[in-house]
């Protein structure tokens, strides 16, 4: 009977004190609390990193943009000054066009569409930065492969060697500086593709723009400005739009959104995409301007 006692005790020692219950309930909550960032917390801490990791990309993309917009704006200037009235029509025909094909080439995101940020970057990458820097370097590789090949080599095949090269470089660049800048980040290959392809469409732009304006100022715009302006519409926005430069940059944006975004696969895998991707673009370009019969030449070189 003696061994009973200790037993009659054991619920009185097992007795929680109700009061010790909540004040631990209480240091539990304010922990949690402390520990539990708000989203506010949260978005300062993603701004904060995006700004640590990519603050030199972001300078170096500001002075870009500082050399090349003054070359732009001088294109522009220098044509609606020549021209006011068929400039100013060829400036707002050019500007028109691109918007079906960005609402075009963003319904290839099935799933969400990128940020008007991303878009606004990448077109203006291609159009100020790449097209601006383009003349330049084709220039310059144009003196290359005259000094290697000859003039007559050159006036044949330069268009076809120069322009996919120095063009789709300086695309392929822009396409991974918007990718890198993007907040979101690219989660696919589609993702690649439509930045690339904004890229593309932005230098495409600014080359018809500029290319009516050559036509303008060569002494056909004293004839038929109008007429100049149509013409160019016709076979370099309707001709040969679809499959000019949105099309080689998409290819392009597409093989590095891969490499970007599939960290499952191995690095060779993922190079050999990016690879792929200019290796197209850069082909598809060579073929478009290469002379008659291989290609169409002439005003739709690009």
């Amino acid at each position: 009977m003696a061994a009973s006692a200790p037993e009659a005790t054991l619920p009185a020692q097992l007795a929680v004190d109700p009061e010790l219950v909540e004040q631990s309930k209480a240091r539990t909550s304010a922990s949690a609390a402390r520990v539990t960032p708000s989203v506010r917390d949260r978005w300062e801490s993603v701004r904060r990193s995006w700004w640590q990791t990519r603050y030199p990309l972001v300078i170096a993309t500001l002075l870009l943009f500082a050399i090349s917009i003054p070359r732009s704006v001088e294109s522009v200037v220098t044509v609606t000054s020549a021209f006011p009235v068929q400039g100013t029509i060829a400036l707002f025909v050019w500007a028109a066009y691109a918007l079906p094909l960005i609402w075009l080439i963003n319904q290839f995101d099935f799933f969400e569409h990128e940020t008007a940020s991303v878009i606004g970057i990448a077109l203006a990458w291609g159009g100020v930065i790449a097209s601006s820097m383009a003349v330049t370097a084709n220039q310059a590789m144009f003196s290359i492969i005259t000094s290697v090949a000859g003039e007559e080599f050159t006036l044949s095949l330069g268009p076809a060697i120069a322009a996919p090269t120095t063009e789709e470089l300086l695309k392929a660049l822009g396409i991974l500086a918007v990718i890198l800048l993007a907040f979101r980040g690219i989660r696919s290959a589609i993702d690649g593709f439509i930045v690339g392809a904004m890229v593309g469409l932005g230098f495409q732009v600014m080359e018809n723009f500029v290319y009516t304006g050559n036509l303008l100022l060569s002494g056909r715009g004293q004839e038929e400005p109008f007429g100049v302006v149509a013409e160019v519409f016709l076979v370099r926005g309707l001709g040969s739009g679809l499959w000019s430069h949105a099309a080689y940059s998409g290819l392009a944006g597409a093989g590095i959104g891969f490499a970007i975004s599939r960290t499952d696969r191995s690095p060779a895998t993922r190079l050999g995409a990016v690879v792929a991707g200019l290796g197209l673009a850069w082909f598809l370009h060579f073929l478009w301007n290469l002379p008659a019969p291989g290609g169409p030449g002439g005003m739709v070189a690009i």
